[in-house]
């Protein structure tokens, strides 16, 4: 198992690839809107240039020489800026994609080197408890193991219920309100309890 110093550096890292790959995916995505927001504002005034100047050959509408050659220039500028666009945008839509890729790796990276460190502090946490409660503790687990009877055998699944009975005694002691009803913290206060901690040794 690392130490806690090592993975403490090594989420820094992480959180620090992840935040700035967050910045890249923000920055992408804004290019993307923009561009897709310029072939919007384009194709419309390209349409009508090319129905002006239909109109005109047909002899619906005239137009004087630089009329025209004006009109001819901006659609030809026009369709040039819209087909770059359309050839660049499928590159930005293409790099988005790697990115929030990367994202959700780098996010999955984070969510396991601060697992790694929970297991440390709570591991840390047992020690102390059962260093400064030694006496108390073995009592419940005698007094616990001893409700089993001769029908305890030690099988990993009597040790599993036995372990499951002794973390509800102690809930019950922690998180039990007036009303006697036992509430446990949300997954959602754990993770951020579990983040300020966290934090707190950074």
């Amino acid at each position: 198992m690392k130490n806690l110093e090592k993975l403490k550096a090594e989420l820094s890292s992480a959180r620090q690839a992840y935040k700035k790959c967050e910045i890249n995916i923000k920055d992408t995505t804004e290019q993307l809107n923009s561009l897709n927001l310029e072939v919007s504002e384009l194709t419309p005034r390209a349409t009508e240039v090319a129905r002006l100047l239909d109109n005109a050959k047909k002899g619906i509408i005239g137009l004087s020489l630089d009329e025209l050659t004006s009109l001819k220039k901006e659609l030809e500028d026009k369709n040039i800026r819209i087909q770059e666009l359309k050839e660049f945008i499928p590159v930005m839509k293409n790099s988005l994609y790697k990115l929030n890729g990367t994202s959700t790796g780098n996010s999955r990276h984070v969510r396991s080197i601060k697992d790694q460190v929970t297991d440390i502090i709570a591991d840390k946490a047992a020690a102390e408890i059962a260093t400064t409660s030694t006496v108390k503790l073995k009592e419940l687990t005698y007094t616990s193991m001893s409700l089993y009877g001769v029908s305890f055998t030690g099988t990993t699944k009597d040790i599993n219920n036995l372990y499951q009975k002794i973390g509800e005694r102690l809930c019950k002691q922690l998180f039990t309100t007036e009303n006697e009803s036992l509430v446990l913290p949300t997954i959602v206060e754990s993770l951020a309890d579990r983040d300020l901690l966290l934090d707190s040794l950074s």
